[in-house]
Parts: structure tokens; C-alpha cells; sequence
């Protein structure tokens, strides 16, 4: 059996890039990447974000990550995650 292992999905966007789907389409990328090249070793990606940061929010969330109702490792953000 394998371990039960994650990885941690992390982005930032400068504000003059916000609002242009960057993020949404960069994060799809890396998932598909994931899914392809890594789905045999890494079972669970997961993000934190802050509940206040909506359009982080709805790019996790467009992308099929799920709020968890946990609470993440950094100070005010909640926990997402998507099972590959």
C-alpha cells in the first residue's frame, strides 16, 4: 500500500496581473502536471488561503479544489483540497 502523501499548491500574481485568468489557467496547468507526471507518487494537493480573498477563493474552487472547514497551518487561512 502507499503512503498517504500531499503537496502543498502556492501562487502570487502581482495586482497588475490580477483579473486576466492568469492564475485560474497557470493553476490548471500545474494540476494537469500533477495528475500526469506525479499521480502515482502524490494523492491529495491542498492550498490555504485567506477566507477574505475571494478571488483566490474562486480560482481554488473553479479549479475543483473543496473548502475543507479546516483550518490551515498559517495564521487565518483556510484549508482547500483537491484528490487527484
Amino acid at each position: 500500500m502507499r503512503e498517504n502523501k500531499e503537496v502543498e499548491i502556492g501562487y502570487w500574481f502581482g495586482v497588475d496581473y490580477h483579473g486576466k485568468g492568469l492564475a485560474s489557467k497557470a493553476l490548471a496547468c500545474v494540476l494537469k502536471c500533477l495528475d500526469g507526471h506525479m499521480g502515482h507518487d502524490v494523492f491529495l494537493a491542498y492550498a490555504e488561503a485567506m477566507e477574505s480573498n475571494k478571488a483566490s477563493l474562486r480560482v481554488l474552487e473553479k479549479n475543483g479544489f473543496r473548502i475543507t472547514g479546516k483550518k490551515g497551518r498559517r495564521q487565518n487561512r483556510i484549508r482547500l483540497e483537491y484528490s487527484l
